[in-house]
């Protein structure tokens, strides 16, 4: 068990709403818990995701809750976490769902990388019928991720995490705001603008990419950087990584991956279809869309079902006589005529667009950098062009860090070469990002999150840890300075983070023959949890006085973890 999860432990044994009775606590996360336990009244195992106590009133923890609960509820599938009952009346916060027994899928891809391409297409296929089932009911998930995909030993996937979902008639995430993971966001989420069935498809694109590649499409040092990357980049084909990847399987994942919605595929059980064609024959080579760059993913072509693989040609019948025409000659003449036309043209094109000098000496055209993000792969690919970056970093209160703030000469300008090997100095303005910021709320955050906010804002941040009864473990407790303070890019800030509460041992009382809330409050006093109460008749204590604990008294006892039973006296019975 984690320091995080031990928070949490005193809750093992309990019962809650006379019917579940927690027996482990599997995993924290931001603003929920979740716990294995036992339904007393189906006899069965469930799961339980409660909020955590913080974010009780907090309205938006609570919508999320919410919402979740609606998409889930209105879906019934094989691979589609089910849902149980809700409660969110007074301090009881908390959804029961099916208890999955098995391992987060990004949990499996460490175990078992590389997959394989056959089972990467199996897991898609599994994913993809759940979206296909979610969208027909109206319900873009939006957050699709290996954490948010279970796998069963049976092999099995169940998706779950429906809590940033968009149901149909709904308006509970509007544009304008980016919600889900950056690694696999599709482009119109990380630019805020409005998600359809169509964003699901291009999570589930990077998904088997990284499960057929072994690596993610997008990676860098920061959120932004990623999510930017996400709208602006094209990935590297996977068979350049996995030269064993199928043709027609890179086709699906790039056309999944398409950046414009309209362009990948119209729904998810299209893509399952494609998919299953490819797991059938690995041959299958789909036909290319025309008038697209070479990096664009494959759509099918007029007249055929969409995926539909590439036709061959038609071979005459036996016997048939081939019939030749002069029309091959009169082409070859033309084409020969105009690639010479052409050479002269593009001759005479560079000297009237400045590529050529009036002296025969080379020109180079300077590309547009403002706004780009600087790094090695930009330095080198501008060298091979001649260019050279000669740097200067500048804080920049609207760029973030590590973005291209000016540069000097201008877009669109040309520069003579001073030999044919050397290269043309080209000045920019690296943003180390704002000079001056309020100091953002960081406390309750998961403190890495709060330190990639902080740094990207060009701040030093400082780590201590402090124990603490209220605040999880990795979490933040507070920060110096404290929020709205004025920052200034390069301070220092230092985040206080929780260890978790600190474990002290004490024997156990004796709170044996004491009445009731007698017995309750000494063992709060002496920082122990009172756990279930139960009552039974007994000849010798009086009623309303404890007749037994569960721990003996002298004990050694962990305080502030430790539950105490107590059965109470009813008095003789009869």
């Amino acid at each position: 068990m984690t320091r995080a999860q031990d928070a949490y432990a005193h809750l093992i044994g309990k019962v809650i709403d006379d019917r579940y009775e927690i027996l482990q606590v599997k995993g924290i996360g931001g603003m929920a818990v979740v716990l294995k336990a036992r339904d007393r009244l189906k006899g069965r195992t469930v799961a339980i995701k409660m909020l955590n106590e913080k974010y009780s009133n907090d309205s938006a923890a609570i919508r999320r809750f919410v919402n979740e609960s609606k998409a889930i509820a209105l879906l019934s599938s094989d691979h589609i976490v089910d849902i149980y009952d809700v409660a969110f009346t007074g301090k009881s916060k908390y959804i029961v769902m099916e208890y999955i027994d098995g391992i987060t899928l990004r949990e499996y891809m460490l175990r078992h990388a590389p997959i394989g391409v056959d089972r990467a297409m199996e897991f898609a296929i599994q994913i993809l019928t759940a979206l296909k089932h979610a969208h027909e009911k109206g319900v873009v998930h939006r957050d699709i991720k290996p954490q948010n995909i279970m796998v069963q030993a049976n092999g099995r996937l169940k998706v779950t995490d429906f809590g940033i979902a968009q149901i149909k008639g709904t308006n509970q995430n509007p544009a304008g705001v980016a919600m889900g993971t950056v690694y696999y966001i599709s482009p119109e989420q990380a630019s805020g603008k409005t998600t359809t069935f169509s964003s699901d498809i291009y999570s589930v694109g990077v998904m088997l990419y990284e499960m057929a590649t072994g690596k993610l499409p997008f990676e860098g040092d920061t959120p932004l950087s990623i999510a930017m990357m996400q709208v602006n980049n094209q990935p590297v084909r996977p068979r350049k990584i996995n030269p064993t990847i199928p043709q027609g399987l890179e086709q699906i994942i790039l056309r999944a991956m398409n950046k414009a919605p309209e362009n990948r595929f119209r729904t998810a059980g299209v893509m399952i279809r494609a998919l299953e064609m490819v797991r059938k024959d690995k041959t299958v080579v789909f036909e290319e869309p025309r008038n697209t760059a070479p990096a664009a993913p494959p759509a099918p072509t007029p007249g055929t079902a969409p995926g539909a693989p590439r036709k061959k040609p038609v071979k005459p019948a036996d016997g048939e006589k081939v019939r030749h025409t002069m029309f091959p000659v009169i082409l070859g003449v033309t084409v020969a005529f105009l690639l010479v036309a052409l050479v002269a043209g593009a001759i005479l094109l560079m000297n009237l667009l400045g590529m050529a000098g009036d002296d025969g000496s080379r020109l180079v055209r300077i590309r547009a950098l403002v706004g780009t993000e600087y790094n090695e792969v930009l330095r080198e690919k501008l060298k091979s062009e001649h260019i050279n970056l000669v740097v200067t970093e500048v804080a920049n209160d609207s760029m973030p860090k590590g973005y291209i703030v000016k540069q000097n000469p201008a877009a669109g300008q040309t520069r003579k070469l001073p030999s044919e090997d050397g290269l043309v100095d080209v000045k920019i303005d690296v943003s180390t990002g704002p000079s001056k910021f309020g100091m953002p709320a960081v406390a309750n955050k998961e403190y890495r999150q709060a330190q990639i906010l902080l740094e990207k804002y060009g701040a030093k941040v400082e780590i201590k840890e402090e124990f603490s009864t209220e605040v999880v473990a990795g979490f933040v407790i507070a920060s110096s300075p404290e929020e709205g303070a004025a920052v200034h890019s390069g301070d220092t800030i230092t985040l206080y983070v929780s260890k978790g509460a600190e474990t002290n041992y004490a024997p156990m009382i004796s709170v044996v023959g004491l009445e009731e809330a007698e017995a309750k409050r000494k063992l709060l006093n002496a920082q122990f949890v009172v756990g279930e109460i139960k009552r039974a008749y007994s000849q010798d204590i009086p009623a309303g006085c404890v007749m037994q604990q569960s721990i003996e008294p002298g004990t050694s006892t962990a305080q502030r973890y430790t539950a105490v039973s107590l059965v109470i006296s009813l008095g003789p019975e009869g």
